[in-house]
């Protein structure tokens, strides 16, 4: 048993600090902690005094001092110089993809507005200002999630290590959907499938000589016919198709990358290959239609000596925007408008719910981490299937046209009066 301590010390809320009686020396020790040091370690500081009383006083007084240095510290700090050391703590807890997106929410579309602000003055209506230049300059909501997300776990943070008491977003709302200031989501623009006929023909198309137009157009063709994602796509090996079973294994997918050789102030970023999927809902055994297939087998024919399905000419990694480039030129050769590369995916995705396939089949095809997101995805197509719906059940054989001219008619303005 250790006789040093009195094991009753007088508890406190967190920060706040302790007090202790240390019985071998007859003395009142005050511990407190300052937070962490410029290396990342803690700051802990201890004083004594003969009483209890005193020590109360002492303790009051070391809290009044680590306040006064906090806020020195945070009235020094702009929230550029934080930020810096934020994105630095989160760089080896995201996945690549998510803090590039993160840092250039806070590059491009945070710091230009508040990074020359101090921390310690960084207000509520600083805040308040920011999320709403966004919502005024009718961004997406998404858009205002990132900045909304970024600011708010960069307070957060700087709280956490005793940098600021508060953090001043705290007391701010998240803008929601059912804002009317912000402007609504970009509508999907899947293909008809009049456009899917016709895209698939110039996709495929050949010069006289049987040379392909679009050397990897078939992709395009593989990616609406089993509605998987573009980095799903440029990851895909040979030995991940199964013909005879007619089946593809997605077990990874391709990720943007900052190249390290990249000179500073110019960011230039590479495609890679990470030994996983988007979700863990995302590694998945699809089956191959008829179309699938046939893509497969065009593609074997252009790719088949090397290890990728979607290889460049000398069976390296095809990068995102080569593909996106070459989607672009289909789009454009068939007077379609310009939309994202996505869409294929959700092409596929509309035509299953055309075909009344369940939507928790759907959510398995697609690698969607949970049947919700599903929904949320496609609530709009849902929607318009359920007002559909009631029109398969008519328990009367009565002429559309004989409703509509009624309705139409001045009997029916009457019975409105």
């Amino acid at each position: 048993m250790n006789s040093a301590t009195n094991n009753n010390a007088n508890k406190r809320d967190y920060g706040d600090g302790t007090i202790r009686h240390i019985v071998k020396k007859d003395l009142w020790e005050t511990r407190l902690s300052y937070g962490k040091r410029g290396n990342g370690t803690q700051d802990r500081r201890s004083q004594y005094a003969k009483t209890e009383a005193a020590a109360k006083k002492l303790l009051k007084q070391m809290v009044r001092e680590k306040e006064a240095l906090l806020n020195a510290n945070a009235q020094n700090t702009t929230m550029t110089n934080v930020f810096e050391l934020f994105l630095g703590n989160k760089r080896t807890k995201l996945k690549e993809n998510s803090f590039l997106r993160l840092r250039q929410t806070v590059e491009d579309d945070i710091l230009p507005e508040i990074g020359f602000i101090r921390l310690g003055y960084l207000s509520f209506s600083d805040c308040k200002d920011l999320i709403d230049k966004y919502i005024d300059g009718e961004y997406s909501l998404s858009t205002i999630h990132k900045v909304y997300d970024a600011l708010n776990a960069c307070l957060k943070w700087a709280v956490k290590k005793r940098d600021i008491q508060y953090n001043p977003m705290a007391a701010l709302d998240k803008p929601t959907k059912g804002c009317e200031l912000i402007k609504p989501p970009k509508e999907m623009q899947p293909l008809t499938t009049d456009e899917c006929k016709v895209f698939i023909e110039e996709a495929k198309r050949c010069y006289s000589t049987g040379k392909a137009v679009y050397r990897l157009g078939w992709l395009f063709v593989l990616m609406l016919a089993t509605g998987i994602r573009i980095g799903e796509a440029l990851a895909l090996l040979w030995i991940d198709v199964d013909f005879v079973a007619r089946t593809m294994q997605i077990q990874q997918t391709t990720v943007l990358a900052e190249k390290k050789n990249s000179k500073k102030g110019a960011r230039k970023y590479s495609t890679k290959v990470a030994k996983r999927t988007k979700t863990h809902a995302g590694y998945r055994l699809i089956g191959l239609n008829d179309t699938a297939i046939e893509a497969l087998i065009e593609l074997k024919k252009i790719t088949g000596a090397f290890e990728r399905i979607a290889a460049t000419k000398t069976g390296g990694l095809v990068t995102h925007r080569n593909i996106l480039d070459t989607f672009h030129c289909v789009l454009r050769k068939i007077d379609l408008s310009q939309r994202g590369l996505h869409n294929l995916r959700h092409t596929f995705a509309s035509r299953l719910f055309e075909k009344g396939v369940d939507v928790a089949i759907i959510s398995k095809l697609l690698g969607h981490s949970s049947v919700q997101v599903t929904i949320d995805t496609y609530i709009h197509i849902i929607e318009e299937l359920k007002r559909k719906a009631v029109y398969v059940i008519d328990f009367l054989e009565v002429d559309s046209n004989k409703h509509n001219d009624f309705i139409k008619s001045d009997v029916w303005t009457g019975l409105l009066q």
